[in-house]
This record gives C-alpha cells, sequence and structure tokens, in this order.
C-alpha cells in the first residue's frame, strides 16, 4: 500500500491518470510540468537506492505513474520552458525505471506492467539521447529474465526500434560510410544495450528461428562483419561476434 508521500508523488506524476476526469491539455500547463519533473526528481532519488527498488516496483501506482510520464511526448505543449520541463522529467523517470529493472526481482512485474514495454519502445523510436539510451537499458535488463523473452520478441515494435538503433538508420549499411562517426555518444552505448537485448531473445530457440526482424538482424550482423569499419568504436566487434555465434548455435 503506498504511503501518504508516495500517493502525493505519484499524483504529481500521473496527472492524466484519469482521462476521463482530467483534461489531456493539462498537461501543457508549466506549473504541472516543473511539479512533475520534481517528483520525478525524488523518485529517481529514492529508486538509485537499492534497497528501496523491490518495495517501489510493487507499490500500487508506481510503474503506472513512471510510464504516463514516457507516453506523454506526443502532446503539444504551450512553451519551450514547459517541453524542456517534461524532457527533464522524462530523463528522471526513464532513470528510476534503470534502476529499478537492475534488481532482477523487478524484471518480471515490470514487463507485465501495462503499458511500460510500449512507452519504452516509443521513447527509443522519438529520442535520440539519454533517454533512448535509458530504455535500451532496461529493455536489456528485462530481457536477462529467461521468463520474459519469448514475451518480448513478440511485442510489436520492439525488434524493429532496436534495430533502428544499431543500423543509425541506415537501410544500407554496406554503403553507410557514417556508421562509426556520430558524436553522439549515447547512440554508441545505445546500440550496445540493442545487440544485449538481441543477444539474449536468441537464446530462447523459438525467437532466433521464427521472428522475421531476428532474421533481419542477422543478416545485419553478417554485413556488419563484412564492414568492418562500420562498426562503432563502442558496439564492439566483439558484440557483433557474440550475437552471430549466439543466432547459430540456437538457430
Amino acid at each position: 500500500t503506498p504511503t501518504r508521500q508516495q500517493l502525493d508523488m505519484i499524483a504529481a506524476i500521473h496527472i492524466n491518470g484519469d482521462e476521463d476526469l482530467v483534461p489531456m491539455t493539462t498537461v501543457t500547463t508549466r506549473g504541472l510540468m516543473i511539479r512533475r519533473m520534481n517528483a520525478c526528481g525524488v523518485l529517481k532519488l529514492l529508486a538509485s537506492k537499492p534497497a528501496n527498488r523491490a518495495q517501489l516496483a510493487w507499490t500500487g501506482g508506481i510503474l503506472a505513474a513512471l510510464t504516463s510520464v514516457l507516453k506523454d511526448s506526443s502532446f503539444n505543449y504551450v512553451d519551450k520552458a514547459t517541453y524542456n520541463a517534461y524532457n527533464m522529467a522524462r530523463e528522471r523517470a526513464v532513470s528510476a525505471l534503470v534502476c529499478l529493472s537492475s534488481d532482477k526481482t523487478n524484471r518480471i512485474l515490470m514487463l507485465h506492467s501495462p503499458g511500460l514495454v510500449h512507452s519504452l519502445i516509443k521513447t527509443v523510436d522519438e529520442d535520440d539521447r539519454e533517454s533512448r539510451l535509458g530504455c535500451c537499458v532496461v529493455l536489456k535488463d528485462l530481457s536477462l529474465a529467461v521468463e520474459n523473452r519469448r514475451l518480448l520478441a513478440q511485442i510489436p515494435g520492439l525488434t524493429d526500434a532496436l534495430f533502428e538503433v544499431i543500423s543509425g538508420g541506415n537501410k544500407d549499411l554496406i554503403t553507410a560510410s557514417l556508421y562509426e562517426s556520430s558524436p553522439n555518444e549515447n547512440l554508441h552505448a545505445a546500440r550496445a544495450n540493442a545487440f544485449a537485448v538481441f543477444m539474449n531473445l536468441t537464446k530462447e530457440r523459438d525467437n532466433a528461428v521464427s521472428p522475421v526482424s531476428l532474421l533481419r538482424l542477422g543478416g545485419t550482423v553478417v554485413t556488419l562483419l563484412v564492414r568492418r569499419s562500420s562498426i562503432s568504436r563502442n558496439v564492439s566487434f566483439t558484440h557483433v561476434i557474440f550475437y552471430l555465434c549466439t543466432f547459430l548455435l540456437v538457430a
């Protein structure tokens, strides 16, 4: 049962919790967004302490509140300051999720939390910096749980979103000369975590054999091996070798 402080924090973060009662336009007001940003900061701080992580994740409303922040990126914010406050709230919410997913006892719960994985995919698709990296880390953590792997591979959009992170948006990696030259360090780290997700999913035999997206990634890995200079300095050659070996062993 949430404490009074936790209920206040959830209310500040999940400001559109009852969409029939709270107009969607309230999310654009600067005061509410700053309050939401600060509450996400408090939750991030609490989640940074390992002793708190299981209790927070299993407290009703916490995961739903964090999910709501990631889902709200599509709203029309009234001004740049409000939008910047939203971005900071999202970064803090993602950081809190990274902390919670690092506790292995939370991973099955988080996968089954309504809308959470879909909101992670949405952020991977839309962001190109810290929030995308954090979401890739959470997805990697969730894929470490053997019980999660088959279901994760079946979630619409997941493998395509991670493939775009790895490919850098390049449809033809063989001719992509700028693959490793991006100055965005968050992108390089996100690629490493995306590879880790695929390696974990491929350990489930059904995932390695059937989904088209995983087979598509297998072709991409071969392409990266052919053009070794295309492999980013942080998505190391070792990641590619590990993925290919895992893919071949279980396929």
